[in-house]
């Protein structure tokens, strides 16, 4: 199979797996709270990941990689998954997912121009073209205001949440293209010595999943939450959902990720990675009955039409 259709199938299974893991988190996280959720699952992620890794190359963390390629993945975990989920999660409670996630749909876009800028990564027009279709239509799907319920938001919680949430759609826009660079290898940016190699991508997966959770738990006891967070791995009836949203979006969903950021040009990767809410438009109506309208099926048609124009590029 052709390298770059490989990349690109990878960027839409990534969504895929993320709208399943978001799924079965929704259902924790009302028994459970979104921060304890995003906690243990991203912890869960490395443990696993860690044994896997043991499995297949010998040691459980990747300490031999390459220095400059591995402290970019670390910085790449600690600022999108890390700090940029911890921004996400408390600017959604603020603003509600709506209007968070609308604004996070941008987050391609913005990682177009950030790739452009910090490593001179060039895309043809129809590439472009692709990404503006894809990035209107899930904006557009995203906006629909049906089947929203209404989200009471605070006097002044307006600002900081929006605030918040453009600031997590930064951090991960730059944890794409620090991991891009890392996983394609070459040209060094920070480091002096011979080009960069390519970086094993389930290496990679683990790398970031391990920062994100130091920062992740380090934050937990400045907010009073480590214990409410320990307790629930004691909640079954938590767990029981956490426990498969964990392998099928930290796990499956950041390897393919990956794998989709070794492969395509990084606003590429991320415009495909970033049709989850498309991708939930089945899920939600087989788990709520939730039917889609004229506007989310319009929308669901330019994203789609985005997206072919981003397979049919050159190649």
């Amino acid at each position: 199979m052709n390298g770059k259709l490989l990349s690109d199938l990878a960027g839409l299974g990534a969504a895929f797996t993320w709208g399943l893991s978001a799924l079965a988190w929704s259902f924790a996280g009302r028994r459970a709270g979104s921060l304890a959720v995003a906690c243990i699952r991203i912890l869960l992620a490395a443990l696993i990941m860690a044994v896997i890794h043991l499995i297949f190359f010998g040691i459980p963390f990747p300490w031999d990689m390459e220095g400059e390629s591995f402290w970019l993945l670390v910085a790449s975990g600690a600022i999108a998954m890390g700090f940029g989920d911890i921004c996400l999660f408390r600017g959604l409670v603020m603003i509600g997912p709506r209007l968070g996630m609308l604004i996070m749909s941008f987050s391609p876009i913005l990682t177009t121009v950030m790739a452009w800028g910090m490593v001179g990564e060039g895309l043809g027009l129809r590439a472009i073209a692709g990404i503006v279709l894809t990035v209107a239509g899930v904006a557009w799907v995203v906006a629909e205001p049906h089947g929203q319920r209404s989200w009471g938001v605070q006097p002044g919680h307006f600002k900081q949440g929006v605030a918040l949430c453009l600031a997590a759609t930064a951090l991960i826009a730059v944890g794409f293209v620090l991991s891009s660079i890392a996983l394609k290898g070459g040209e060094r940016h920070f480091t002096a010595g011979p080009p960069l190699p390519p970086t094993n991508r389930f290496s990679a997966t683990l790398t970031r999943v391990a920062a994100s959770t130091v920062v992740s738990w380090s934050i937990l006891p400045l907010l009073g939450r480590f214990r409410r967070t320990v307790k629930v791995m004691a909640d079954r009836k938590a767990m029981r959902y956490i426990v498969p949203g964990t392998i099928v979006g930290p796990i499956i969903g950041v390897w393919l990720s990956m794998t989709a950021l070794a492969g395509a040009a990084t606003g590429v990767a991320s415009a495909l990675i970033n049709t989850s809410p498309i991708m939930m438009i089945p899920m939600t109506y087989i788990a709520y009955r939730e039917k889609p309208t004229l506007r989310t099926l319009a929308g669901t048609i330019v994203a789609v039409a985005g997206i072919f124009l981003l397979m049919v590029r050159a190649r």
